[in-house]
């Protein structure tokens, strides 16, 4: 892999690196809180509407020259609801109409925002109204429904042929799905809840010909905060959203429609705000990589233990272990059928195979074990120890005779497990504390899965494996129902079994505990759609097993840190795919910033991305890969991660010396100050 893409990835371009550490850009707040953070600036005569519009204005100027339309040869058309977002629209197509381009406001409410109209009407932009009880003022409405019906055909027509389309229809106060007017734009113009079926591409304003589409705020239709495609939609090249990202720009299946995103700043002081949903970066997730220590043993730098693999899945064995083996631990301990540990050992001389000491388990990756009663016995044996019923409760000791295991049934390998669990328990007997390691539960491990665990079980189910489960507890649920809300249906997961919840897909969902008993949501989107392929979950699970080994001191000294430790490893896999298929694709693009004071910088900026000039070459497809692909990689992904961390130490060090010298001279002019005051 060229030195090129390595620096695109780490953010090698100035402007996207200071992007990349604007923690404001990896965080979306739900529709109540940023109406309440709009609140006040309105309230002392802040021009939102006015400033909103302006940032829609000119990413509709970029978007024209990106196709070569010049704006006095543009065709815009601007579909206008009847509250503040069709404002918003309505004062950008009287400043595109000013500017040269012609420009059509299509009514689809039975009004518009009085202001913004009377902007238009003063900018010669043409007034279509479809409503035939619409009353807005210089705008003939229809006479008729069948008049009504005419005129959206007519505007379906002239639609097809414009080279722009600004979507102003609703804003964050729909709730469900559009009806109406609005709803047959969006099913002619865009989709029907379903994803768009076209490729995955770097940039998505390839996917398709005219018009292109800009989003004021949201794109139309889609679930504002749970990030549903509820109905019709329209999906948006390009959507401008204001004040702060909201969660349907980072949860999928929502967050796929949105195309680039751009966040113009209102300057909303959001420090002291929980956001409703998370995205993992590069810096947060380099903190969860463990730097080396003068001191260090392979135990101290973590012992991965794995239960992965099957006489019919010998591969998942290879996979999640040299995962884990290259995700810097010091230790991999391999337990499984004598044929994948074979395999194992032919690749990884140095792992240990039998029981002991580790930091973290990975069981399940490579199928179903019905079909193999030791490696059965052993995933289950293990999963026993983190049952709600035998930590809160009663222990496995106080237990009748006759409920009790028959330790002499089991191999001596899942005894020795057990025995392994339990020792690890056995250190913190002095404080009370029953804490096993971290466990890694995937594929064939879900069906195993106690009624209740801790927190420290971590699933990582992909959308028909979370069904399965969600099924196996009660729940009517379908895969295909997972898919259209994986949030909903993960945080259903997370309140059945007490787990951590990694639900698989091109953004990936963690949900897990705050510690308050409330769900926590963090996404990782930085994996090319290359990396849907067979093995890349037993990847996944070995890399996850290593960053909590990693991290289990961390970990048992804050608990409810443990999904943002998952989410890097999520981020691991992601560029290691990344690197591995050469792509510049992935399920999430990080949003753009707009200060409405740097207004030309923002401007050169998005035409910049749009037209990939902030990566190193052109923004590639890549090509496919294999998950051993992904595990070749891993190393040169944490050599990204590393320098990350080592580079914010830096910082942070810089900082304090810059403090201690700026508190050193303010105490040296207090001194001067008082000989002064002594002299006089």
């Amino acid at each position: 892999m060229s030195s090129s893409f390595l620096s695109a990835s780490a953010g090698s371009n100035s402007r996207v690196n200071v992007a990349a550490h604007d923690d404001f850009l990896c965080e979306a707040f739900d529709s109540q809180t940023v109406r309440a953070l709009e609140k006040p600036l309105l309230d002392i005569g802040v021009p939102l509407m006015q400033t909103a519009a302006s940032a829609v204005a000119a990413t509709a100027r970029v978007m024209l020259s990106h196709i070569d339309v010049e704006l006095d040869q543009a065709d815009v058309v601007v579909l206008a609801g009847g509250g503040d977002n069709g404002g918003d629209g309505l004062y950008a197509a009287a400043e595109l109409s000013q500017a040269g381009a012609s420009v059509s406001v299509v009514a689809v409410g039975r009004s518009l925002h009085p202001e913004g109209l009377d902007a238009c009407l003063h900018s010669g932009v043409e007034i279509d109204a479809i409503d035939q009880q619409a009353i807005i003022p210089g705008c003939v409405t229809p006479s008729d429904s069948e008049e009504s019906s005419e005129r959206l055909e007519d505007v379906l027509s002239y639609i097809a042929s414009a080279h722009l389309v600004i979507d102003a229809m609703t804003g964050i106060g729909l709730h469900g799905s559009l009806q109406g007017i609005p709803a047959a734009i969006a099913d002619a113009l865009g989709e029907s809840g379903e994803l768009p079926d076209r490729a995955a591409l770097p940039n998505s304003m390839e996917t398709h010909g005219l018009p292109l589409i800009l989003a004021v705020d949201t794109p139309s239709g889609i679930g504002i905060d749970d990030g549903t495609l509820p109905g019709a939609y329209i999906p948006a090249d390009v959507t401008v959203t204001f004040g702060a990202l909201k969660p349907c720009s980072m949860l999928p299946p929502a967050a796929y429609v949105c195309g680039q995103v751009v966040v113009v700043d209102f300057g909303f002081d959001t420090e002291h705000i929980e956001p409703a949903v998370r995205a993992t970066t590069m810096d947060a997730s380099a903190q969860w990589i463990r730097l080396p220590h003068l001191s260090d043993s392979k135990y101290s730098r973590g012992v991965v233990g794995l239960v992965t693999g099957s006489e019919q899945y010998p591969g998942a064995a290879v996979m999640s272990s040299t995962a884990a083996s290259a995700s810097n631990v010091g230790m991999i301990r391999y337990c499984g059928p004598q044929r994948a540990e074979e395999m194992v050992l032919s690749r990884l001389p140095e792992a240990v195979t039998g029981a002991g000491h580790v930091q973290s388990w990975v069981g399940g990756s490579g199928g179903s074990v019905k079909d193999d009663d030791s490696q059965h016995r052993q995933i289950q044996d293990i999963l026993d120890d983190y049952d709600i019923a035998m930590v809160d409760g009663t222990d496995i000791d106080d237990v009748d005779a006759d409920e009790k295991v028959d330790e002499s049934e089991l191999s001596n390998n899942a005894s020795q497990i057990r025995l392994s669990v339990n020792s690890s328990e056995a250190t913190n007997a002095a404080s009370g504390k029953r804490a096993q390691p971290c466990a890694v539960v995937d594929a064939g491990a879900l069906p195993l899965l106690p009624g209740r665990v801790t927190a420290n079980v971590i699933l990582t189910p992909h959308a028909g494996e979370l069904a399965s489960l969600l099924a196996s507890r009660g729940e009517d649920v379908s895969t295909e129902d997972v898919l259209a809300e994986p949030m909903k249906w993960g945080i259903r997961a997370w309140e059945l079994t007490g787990a951590t919840i990694l639900l698989k897909g091109a953004i990936t969902v963690i949900i897990f505990d705050d510690g308050l008993g409330n769900p926590t949501v963090i996404t990782s989107g930085f994996a090319p759609a290359w990396t849907g392929t067979a093995g890349s979950g037993d990847v996944l699970a070995g890399i996850i097993g290593a960053v909590v080994a990693q991290n289990a001191d961390a970990l048992r000294e804050n608990p409810y840190r443990i999904g943002e430790c998952v989410a890097a490893g999520a981020y691991l896999h992601g560029i290691a795919a990344r690197i591995a298929s050469g792509s510049y694709q992935r399920g999430w693009t990080l949003p753009l910033l707009c200060d409405p004071h740097h207004a030309r910088n923002f401007v050169q900026w998005l035409g910049d991305v749009l037209d990939g000039d902030t990566y190193a070459t052109k923004p590639v497809l890549g090509h496919p890969i294999v998950a051993s692909d992904i595990v070749a990689q891993i190393r040169a992904s944490l050599t990204l991660l590393v320098e990350n961390r080592v580079s914010y130490i830096a910082e942070i060090e810089e900082e304090s010396e810059d403090e201690a010298n700026t508190s050193a001279d303010e105490d040296s002019e207090d001194m001067d100050d008082v000989s002064e005051d002594d002299d006089l």
